[in-house]
């Protein structure tokens, strides 16, 4: 089901001047203060080469394996708030069956393949998709939502699952209704995938909050 998105045409996130040699790295688990962190980014299983993202965040954020996420709600439904940062791998063709694989054939390795993929993706709600620049990055926004109805104990495991990663792990969904807030960059041939998840009942200022975090990205 693909529902319009609201506005047309490209457009850009106003920057926020910062450094980002000033960024302290993230620790798994640890609460955070505000100011500006860094995450370094395998770029595939076994490799060396990183992919840095900085950004910065106000209080009330913890940091986890692929970004950071909002210490209150930390999450959950009904209005918690998650920011991610991933090098996509694969799409699953059914969020709710994941246990039966990827789509087939697998995903492009371009930004307009990983976004058809998505787009087309059973149980997904998706916006149509537009040229956006981020962090001098040209790319495309878009927004998922996992379906507000559905029972995740009727999906595999109880889960619902939309991509894997690299080098390992991938994104998993913390309740009906969700919502991903997508900028897909083209980063000098590397595809990243940036993720604003937050809920129906997430505040209007949770979710400006949200997007200027998003508008303090900056990628080395």
């Amino acid at each position: 089901m693909i529902l319009a998105a609201c506005g047309g045409g490209g457009s850009s996130i106003t920057q926020t001047p910062s450094s980002p040699a000033l960024a302290a790295p993230l620790v798994e688990g640890e609460a955070l203060d505000a100011g500006r962190y860094a995450l370094d980014l395998d770029l595939y299983m076994g490799s060396s080469d990183t992919l840095s993202v900085t950004f910065r965040i106000p209080d009330g954020w913890e940091a986890w394996a692929y970004g950071v996420v909002e210490t209150e709600g930390r999450g959950d439904p009904a209005t918690g708030r998650v920011l991610g940062f991933w090098i996509v791998d694969e799409v699953y063709a059914d969020p709710c069956r994941w246990n039966r694989g990827s789509i087939d054939p697998p995903v492009g390795p371009y930004v307009h393949d990983l976004v058809a993929a998505l787009a087309a993706q059973r149980q997904r709600y998706a916006t149509t998709p537009r040229d956006e620049t981020l962090a001098g990055y040209p790319g495309e926004q878009m927004q998922l939502q996992v379906p507000p109805t559905i029972d995740f104990s009727d999906c595999w495991n109880s889960e619902f699952h939309s991509w894997t990663a690299v080098p390992s792990g991938g994104r998993y969904h913390q309740g009906p209704g969700q919502f991903d807030r997508l900028w897909i960059l083209d980063v000098d041939g590397t595809r990243l995938v940036i993720d604003a998840a937050f809920f129906p009942a997430t505040s209007r200022q949770d979710r400006a909050e949200l997007r200027q975090i998003v508008g303090s990205v900056r990628i080395e």
